[in-house]
């Protein structure tokens, strides 16, 4: 079976947030995506703090599916240096984490 991932990014907008889920489960590179409630962003850029509005996306994927989609996130993403986080699981529910795989064997 398969290692679990979490891959996390944000985007300025839920419009973003809704087209990137839908895109990466019909495509089966993610078996389940959660957009986060949106929240404020303090970064710096360009030498300037600045301050956004933007939208976490958790993204639920297997070891075979992983780089697939962090290349499609990025390739997709409005932002010129997107965040994306790769998480390795090592504790999750055995029954989940096989429906996970059978969505994303499902969905090739």
């Amino acid at each position: 079976m398969d290692s679990i991932y979490l891959l996390i990014t944000t985007v300025p907008s839920q419009d973003e947030a809704k087209n990137l889920a839908q895109e990466t489960v019909e495509n089966g590179l993610a078996a389940c995506v959660q957009i986060q409630a949106a929240c404020q962003s303090i970064y710096k850029w360009q030498g300037v703090v600045e301050a956004a509005v933007e939208y976490p996306i958790h993204f639920k994927t297997n070891e075979s599916k992983k780089d697939a989609l962090f290349k499609f996130i990025k390739e997709h993403h409005s932002y010129d240096v997107p965040e994306i986080l790769s998480i390795k699981l090592d504790d999750i529910d055995p029954e989940y984490a096989n429906w996970l795989n059978t969505q994303l064997v499902v969905n090739k």
